[in-house]
C-alpha cells in the first residue's frame, strides 16, 4: 500500500498540442493566458509553452496525488485510471478556451480579407472588364467574400480537429494519447515525446487531405469547363482579352501555390514513415498498428494526383489563352456569354481560395521539433568554451526570419564539424540557407537556437569588440563580389587586415607579397582592382583572407560571378592553399563541379543538411 502511494506521487506529464496562426499574435497571447489560468486550477508542478511554426505546445507536469483529488481513495485507483481522469478533465477545460480562440481567429480572418486592397481592386477590374452592372458587381463581390468566409471555417475546422493530448507518467511505461477521434495507449520504455513532431503532422494530415480533396475537385472542374469553352472562341473583344489576362496573371501565382501544397504533402508523407521506423524499436507495436490502420498515404497520393491534373489543366489554359491572344478577329459589339462570364467569376474566386489555402498552411512544409529536442523542459547550459579538436563545431542551429505576413525557415537543426586541415563544401540551391549559415558561422548573425564554436569558443558569448577581433584574426572571409577597396593596390588590399592587427606596415607588406606569390599575382601587386580581371580580383580577395593566418577560410559563392573555367581555377587555388599550407577551408557553393574538389560535401536544402558525401573516400575507391 505504501509503495503504491509513493508511486502515485511521481510526476505526470501532459502535452497539449494546438495549431495556431503565427500572425494572430494578440489572440494567441490571450489564448496562452487562458490556458495558464485553466492549468493552475489543477496545481501543476510546472508548465511551459513552445511555439513551433504554426503549432503551440503546452507541456505541464502534475503530481498524480493532486490530480486524483486530495480526498480520493488512492489505494482503489490505478495509475491508468488517474491518468485518464486527469487527461479528460484538463482536455475539457482547455478545449473550451481553444474554441473561443479559434472563433476569434475566424472573425479576424474574415475582417482582414475584406480589408485586402489587392483583392478589392482585382474584383473591381474584373467587374469592369466583364461590364457587370452595379447589381451584378455587388453580387459577385459578395459571393467572393462569402465563399472565402465559408472556406475559412474549413481552415479552422482542420485546426480544431488536429489537436493532440499526450499524457505520460514517470511511474509507469504507459503513455495515453488522444488525437482527432483516436484514443490509445502506448507501452514503452522509450519516451513518446521523441515522436511528437511526426505525430502532430500525422494527425494534421487526416483533416488536411479531406478538405484538400473537396477543394481540388471543384477547382479542376472549373478549369476544365473554362478550357472547353475557350476552345470554341473564334473572336474576342478587348475587355474579354483583358479579363483573361487578369486571370492569366493570377495563374502564374497559382502554379507556385500548387508547388507549395505539394511540398506540404511531401512533409506530411514523411511523418508517417518516420513514426513507423521509430516505433519498430519499441517493444509495444500498438502505435505501429494504429498508424498502419489509419494510414494517410493513399489520401496524400490522391491529392497529389489532383494537383497533377490541376497543373495539366493550367498548362492547357495557358495554351488556350495564347490562341485567343493571337486571334486577329476583334468583335467589340459582342459581349461575353453569361456562361463564360460565370465560369470566369467562379474561377477567379477559386484561384483566390487556392492562394489563401497554400499560404495559410505554408509553415507545415518546414515543421520539425527535431524529435523532441526543442521541447525538453531542462534548462540548456550555455557553454563559453568546449574541449574539441575540431576547428568548427555547429550544434543544432535554427534560424527563422519573421516577416510581416510570413516566416522564412532559413536553418532547421543544422549540425556538423570541420576538422583541422579539412576542405569542406556546403552545397545547395538558392534559398537553401547557405548565406544564413555563413552569416551565423562568422558572427554576422546569431541563431535562434543552437551554438557555433570556433576553436572551442562559443562566438555567441563574445561582445562586439571581441567578436570583431576574433573574426579578423581567426576567420578569413572571401566574398562573391570581392569587396576590394578601389583606391588601394592589390598589395595594400591584402596587407590591410594585418596592419589593422597592429603588425608593422613593412612586415605586413612583405607577408602580403609572399601570399600574392601563392596565388600567382606578385606581378600585379601594384595594380588597382579596376585594372584586374574578375578572376584576378578574386585571387586578391583569397590572399587577403590568408594574411592573418586564420583558423578557417570561409569562401561564400566565390565563383558565382565568374565563368566556369575561371571558377575552376579559383577553386584550384583554394585546393592548393589547403594542401600546401594545411589551411582549413569551408566553401559554400551551388556549383557541383566546384564542390567536388572538396574532401567532403554537405548537401543543404530548405535549411537542413540532407546528405553527406565523402569525396576523399570516393576518390580512393576510384
Amino acid at each position: 500500500m505504501h509503495q503504491q502511494k509513493e508511486k502515485l506521487k511521481s510526476y505526470m506529464n501532459l502535452w497539449s498540442i494546438y495549431f495556431v496562426n503565427p500572425i494572430a499574435i494578440k489572440e494567441t497571447e490571450q489564448f496562452k493566458k487562458s490556458v495558464i489560468k485553466a492549468l493552475k486550477t489543477f496545481q501543476p508542478l510546472d508548465f511551459h509553452f513552445e511555439e513551433l511554426t504554426s503549432f503551440l505546445l503546452v507541456n505541464a507536469r502534475f503530481n498524480t496525488d493532486l490530480c486524483s483529488g486530495k480526498n480520493s481513495n488512492i489505494a482503489s485507483r490505478t495509475i491508468e485510471e488517474i491518468a485518464r481522469k486527469t487527461l479528460n478533465e484538463i482536455r475539457t477545460r482547455i478545449d473550451a478556451h481553444y474554441n473561443e480562440y479559434l472563433l476569434n481567429l475566424v472573425n479576424r480572418f474574415s475582417r482582414n480579407i475584406k480589408k485586402n486592397r489587392e483583392l478589392k481592386e482585382s474584383i473591381n477590374i474584373l467587374s469592369s472588364k466583364l461590364a457587370l452592372i452595379e447589381v451584378e458587381k455587388a453580387e459577385f463581390s459578395e459571393n467572393v467574400y462569402s465563399l472565402i468566409g465559408n472556406w475559412t471555417k474549413n481552415y479552422f475546422d482542420i485546426i480544431k480537429k488536429s489537436t493532440i493530448y499526450l499524457l505520460d507518467h514517470s511511474g509507469c511505461k504507459t503513455s495515453f494519447v488522444e488525437m482527432s477521434d483516436i484514443q490509445f495507449e502506448i507501452h514503452s520504455e522509450k519516451n513518446i515525446v521523441q515522436l511528437l513532431d511526426e505525430m502532430i503532422l500525422f494527425n494534421f494530415t487526416k483533416q488536411y487531405t479531406k478538405k484538400s480533396k473537396v477543394f481540388f475537385n471543384e477547382f479542376n472542374t472549373l478549369l476544365n469547363d473554362m478550357n472547353k469553352n475557350l476552345c470554341k472562341c473564334n473572336s474576342k473583344s478587348k475587355n474579354f482579352e483583358e479579363a483573361l489576362d487578369l486571370l492569366k496573371g493570377k495563374s502564374f501565382e497559382i502554379v507556385d501555390n500548387i508547388h507549395d501544397i505539394r511540398r506540404q504533402l511531401a512533409r506530411q508523407n514523411s511523418a508517417e514513415d518516420a513514426i513507423v521506423s521509430e516505433v519498430k524499436e519499441m517493444e509495444d507495436s500498438n502505435l505501429e498498428i494504429i498508424i498502419t490502420e489509419n494510414s494517410q498515404k493513399e489520401k496524400i497520393l490522391e491529392i497529389l494526383r489532383l494537383t497533377d491534373k490541376s497543373n495539366e489543366a493550367i498548362q492547357l489554359w495557358f495554351e488556350n489563352i495564347r490562341k485567343i491572344e493571337l486571334l486577329d478577329n476583334y468583335d467589340e459589339t459582342s459581349s461575353v456569354s453569361k456562361k463564360i462570364e460565370q465560369i470566369i467569376l467562379k474561377l477567379f474566386t477559386q484561384m483566390e481560395l487556392l492562394r489563401i489555402w497554400s499560404e495559410f498552411f505554408y509553415d507545415i512544409s518546414y515543421f520539425t521539433i527535431r524529435k523532441g529536442k526543442v521541447v525538453q523542459t531542462l534548462d540548456v547550459t550555455v557553454k563559453t568554451t568546449i574541449e574539441t579538436e575540431a576547428v568548427l563545431v555547429v550544434e543544432d542551429v535554427y534560424k527563422t526570419y519573421r516577416l510581416l505576413k510570413s516566416r522564412v525557415y532559413a536553418l532547421r537543426g543544422v549540425s556538423f564539424e570541420v576538422i583541422p586541415g579539412e576542405f569542406l563544401a556546403i552545397m545547395g540551391p538558392s534559398g537553401a540557407g547557405k548565406t544564413t549559415l555563413v552569416n551565423i558561422l562568422t558572427g554576422l548573425d546569431s541563431p535562434d537556437k543552437g551554438t557555433v564554436y570556433l576553436n572551442g569558443k562559443n562566438i555567441a558569448t563574445m561582445d562586439d569588440n571581441e567578436l570583431t577581433e576574433f573574426r579578423r584574426d581567426e576567420i578569413g572571409l572571401v566574398f562573391q563580389f570581392y569587396q576590394l577597396f578601389a583606391d588601394l593596390t592589390a598589395l595594400e588590399n591584402v596587407s590591410m587586415p594585418a596592419e589593422m592587427a597592429k603588425i608593422p606596415v613593412v612586415e605586413a607588406r612583405k607577408k602580403a607579397l609572399e601570399i600574392l606569390k601563392i596565388v600567382e599575382l606578385e606581378r600585379f601587386a601594384n595594380q588597382y582592382p579596376d585594372k584586374l580581371s574578375g578572376g584576378q580580383q578574386q585571387r586578391v580577395a583569397i590572399a587577403r583572407a590568408l594574411i592573418n593566418d586564420p583558423s578557417l577560410i570561409v569562401a561564400d559563392q566565390l565563383t558565382g560571378d565568374l565563368d566556369s573555367v575561371t571558377g575552376q581555377q579559383i577553386t584550384g587555388y583554394l585546393r592548393k592553399i589547403n594542401k600546401e599550407k594545411g589551411t582549413t577551408i569551408l566553401l559554400v557553393t551551388h556549383n557541383k563541379q566546384v564542390a567536388t574538389q572538396a574532401d567532403r560535401i554537405l548537401m543543404i536544402e530548405d535549411g537542413e543538411i540532407l546528405e553527406e558525401i565523402n569525396m576523399s573516400k570516393l576518390k580512393i575507391d576510384e
